[in-house]
């Protein structure tokens, strides 16, 4: 009778061994697919946003890009004025985001975001996010690495 409550609790325990080892798995698996993702998608949402960009220069690990003047046209169409000045945007890392300010107004481009790099040289912007997305247990959360996305954006509307 012993061995048959041996083996049975021995069973038990390997089972619950598979079972934790298959979640831990499971668990880093996505943590890791979803900061790609989720890095990668923010990437290119940050380069929609400054393609459009006038000029670009960098200061205290801050993006600032000014966009030409909007001026709408007949039939509601919206021209860019490349001789004016219009909206400011400054991106920046708070708080384990990416922010944007536009006109004192502070907004939210991507969460979960660690660290961000940006390089200004002419028209020319490169953008460099880091995310340590993770979901689960602290353990799991130890054995992720950083996930990277870079993108390079040429200025639409600079002068040169």
């Amino acid at each position: 009778m012993a061995v048959v409550v041996f083996v049975a609790g021995l069973a038990t325990v390997s089972v619950m061994a598979m079972i934790v080892g298959s979640l831990d798995a499971w668990s880093r698996g996505t943590s890791n697919t979803y900061a790609q993702t989720s890095t990668s998608i923010g990437a290119q949402k940050l380069a929609q946003e400054i393609r459009e960009g006038q000029t670009a220069s960098v200061a205290s690990d801050r993006l600032t890009v000014v966009l030409p003047l909007q001026t709408e046209g007949d039939n509601d169409e919206v021209f860019y004025n490349r001789g004016t000045p219009g909206e400011t945007r400054v991106y920046y890392i708070s708080n384990g985001s990416l922010k944007r300010l536009v006109d004192g107004v502070e907004s939210v481009v991507l969460t979960r975001v660690s660290a961000a790099t940006f390089v200004v040289s002419g028209a020319n912007v490169t953008v460099t996010l880091t995310s340590n997305e993770s979901e689960g247990t602290a353990d799991v959360r130890s054995k992720l690495q950083d996930k990277t996305a870079t993108v390079k954006v040429r200025l639409r509307n600079c002068g040169t």
